[in-house]
């Protein structure tokens, strides 16, 4: 779409990002994603959990909302929490408030990166061995019995 001239895709309708409603919210999130890593913005409306703000500001904030996002939320010029893949390992790329600059990921914990990228659905009320330190590493965000990687995989840059 980049390479065809689009700059921006404007969301009809509100896109929600709320624990009480995690399919929603995962496909909110997966879409808010991928329109970053082929350098598109998104112009749009909704409502997005306090709880879950950690997991989306790296992407573009709303524009148009009808619930309480926080004044630091800018759209950056390009995505702040990004990921290249190699065969067996992802380097990840934080900027976010906090975030650890450059990291490698190898063994399981790459091996649920790649399951997470287009949500995983997870078993029982104990997370597998390298999925719990993503998730507390705000690596992959877990919504209901989804658990979803968060960060943009550049495929255009804008």
């Amino acid at each position: 779409m980049v390479r065809a001239g689009f700059r921006a895709v404007d969301v009809v309708g509100p896109l929600m990002i709320q624990q009480s409603a995690p399919h929603d919210a995962v496909t909110a999130i997966r879409f808010l994603r991928e329109a970053a890593g082929v350098g598109l913005r998104v112009i749009w409306a909704g409502q997005v959990d306090p709880e879950l703000l950690h997991l989306v500001t790296h992407l573009d904030p709303p524009s148009r909302n009808s619930g309480v996002i926080p004044a630091d939320w800018q759209a950056a010029p390009s995505p702040q929490f990004t990921v290249r893949f190699g065969e067996d390992f992802a380097v990840l790329f934080d900027e976010r408030p906090g975030g650890i600059a450059e990291s490698l990921v190898t063994g399981t914990e790459f091996e649920w990166l790649r399951k997470t990228w287009n949500g995983a659905t997870i078993e029982g009320s104990r997370l597998p061995d390298g999925l719990d330190d993503l998730s507390v590493r705000g690596i992959v965000a877990l919504l209901g019995d989804t658990a979803l990687a968060l960060p943009v995989r550049f495929r255009i840059a804008r």
